[in-house]
């Protein structure tokens, strides 16, 4: 299960922590945000019990973004195409 989909699912049982939320580890005392350290205590490796959400672009494949952006290029340059030929 993704990241996103873990926290969609927990959100509606229990809470979700988000970029502003602050969580204090029990073993080291240490205040940090699991947002930004990837749901764990950067020290000890604690992780607390509510899902971490994670924005959608994290998650997305980099070679399917390459592939939707080339095609909505291409398509672009044929509008611009036809649109010269035109005049």
């Amino acid at each position: 299960m993704t990241s996103l989909a873990a926290a969609v699912t927990h959100d509606a049982h229990g809470q979700t922590l988000g970029p502003h939320d602050h969580v204090v580890c029990p073993i080291d005392d240490l205040e940090f945000r699991p947002y930004y350290t990837d749901g764990a205590c950067p020290i000890c490796g604690w992780r607390p019990d509510e899902a971490v959400g994670r924005p959608w672009w994290l998650d997305a494949d980099p070679v399917l973004v390459a592939f939707v952006v080339a095609a909505v290029v291409a398509a672009l340059m044929v509008v611009i195409v036809i649109a010269a030929y035109r005049s």
